[in-house]
């Protein structure tokens, strides 16, 4: 119940509503971002600051709506074993204990930021192995197999899964072990026959120095919460979506301007990525290579569409440096790994071409695109075509092409450029 009402107010508070990936879109991205850094995502920056309170707030905040669901789902199965089996003294000391420590483990291993009670959750497996470890003597025979066989198959299936993108290995593994150590260190309750015994005075005061943690922590979140509004571009970021969402283009460019000119710190690769939305190009180059040139995950192990979309904003603000080109090809080849055939990083490639002079080459990966779309999501590609049919000095096809398409796609970015190259070859009034 915390943990769903937890993510209830991240919603109302304008978390991207998302079912099982983390938010995508620069827009949804920047979001999340403002707002889970505010309400104190577990981050290095901050926490090396004196926001300890973050190793635990972390715990409380996830991402997606599957993300919350299967936290809460284990935690009620292998909650009720643990509190069963030891008490809810011990309960309390596990999750809390145990998500601290993976909190601290992320950390360690240079992890920018995450969120979610994985850890804290899987404080409770390693407590019920424990438990099947130390106790299997004693714990009834219709429960051996349980013990014995499958929770280590949800141990092997967790390992797996740890090995996903997005997953804070770091922050799962922590949270085991620390919970395995606290499981073969406290005394059981619920296997001592009917008169049970009470946990140890140690285990009490964990227990309440736990509960205290987790008040201290709830009150520093609660006063983020109030002040969202305040101390966040939230605001700018929810007038950039209602402008996204009529249409209004200069607008978008102004907000964005505004929010990454006001910014009090650096956020590189988002603002980058939404300078590149509303097409300040030179500037959304110049904050992608700054967001690379200081993380070596984004040089070396880049996430999905990164290269492509850093190489699309060079070809928009440098097209007319050979170098600079050359080096946008070479990272829309490096993209190209991931899926040869993903229209997007094709359509990049082909105009990386054009831009090269290789406009034979280019005009046959994007007749390629084209013929593996409807005609009505061919606007990204007619242009590029018409201006590689062009360079091939095929005007009267070239035209033709421009004509029957400018009117299907009069919004599309290359329609300027496009009209200027027809007009100086003489092909249009004005040239």
């Amino acid at each position: 119940v915390f943990l769903g009402w937890a993510y209830l107010v991240q919603l109302v508070l304008s978390w991207p509503l998302t079912w099982v990936l983390p938010p995508s879109l620069p827009i949804d991205a920047s979001i999340s971002e403002s707002l889970g850094s505010h309400l104190g995502w577990l981050a290095p920056e901050p926490v090396l600051a004196g926001e300890w309170w973050r190793l635990l707030s972390g715990v409380m905040l996830h991402g997606s709506v599957l993300h919350v669901f299967g936290n809460c789902f284990v935690l009620y199965v292998l909650g009720r074993i643990v509190e069963n089996a030891f008490g809810k003294p011990a309960f309390a000391t596990v999750f809390v204990f145990s998500g601290i420590t993976g909190s601290a483990l992320s950390l360690l291993t240079g992890v920018e930021a995450s969120l979610g009670a994985s850890g804290a959750v899987l404080g409770l497996l390693g407590a019920s192995l424990a438990l099947g470890m130390r106790h299997r003597d004693r714990i009834p025979r219709a429960l051996h197999d349980y013990f014995r066989l499958d929770l280590w198959v949800f141990v092997v299936l967790v390992a797996a899964m740890s090995a996903l993108p997005f997953v804070d290995w770091a922050g799962h593994l922590g949270g085991f072990l620390c919970g395995l150590l606290l499981g073969l260190l406290w005394p059981p309750v619920g296997l001592q026959g009917p008169e049970g015994h009470s946990s140890p005075v140690l285990g009490q005061m964990l227990a309440l120095l736990s509960v205290a943690a987790i008040a201290l922590t709830l009150g520093q979140v609660t006063e983020r919460v109030v002040t969202v509004g305040e101390t966040t571009v939230l605001e700018d970021l929810r007038a950039l979506r209602a402008a996204m969402e009529r249409g209004d283009r200069e607008a978008q460019r102004l907000i964005v301007l505004e929010i990454v000119d006001g910014s009090p710190r650096s956020a590189g690769d988002l603002w980058g990525m939404l300078l590149l939305e509303v097409g300040e190009y030179e500037r959304a180059v110049d904050a992608l290579l700054g967001a690379e040139s200081s993380n070596p995950v984004l040089a070396n192990s880049p996430p999905p569409y990164w290269d492509n979309n850093l190489a699309w904003a060079i070809f928009r603000a440098r097209g007319d440096q050979p170098r600079q080109v050359e080096d946008g090809l070479r990272r829309t080849r490096r993209a190209m790994k991931a899926d040869a055939d993903d229209p997007i990083v094709r359509n990049t490639l082909a105009y990386g071409l054009l831009l090269s002079g290789r406009h034979r080459e280019a005009e046959s990966v994007i007749t390629e695109v084209m013929l593996a779309k409807p005609a009505e999501e061919r606007g990204p590609d007619v242009f590029i075509k018409v201006m590689a049919l062009l360079g091939m000095e095929r005007r009267n096809e070239a035209l033709r092409l421009f004509e029957e398409s400018k009117l299907d796609f009069p919004d599309e970015e290359l329609l300027p450029e496009t009209e200027e190259r027809l007009r100086e070859a003489g092909l249009l009034p004005g040239g």
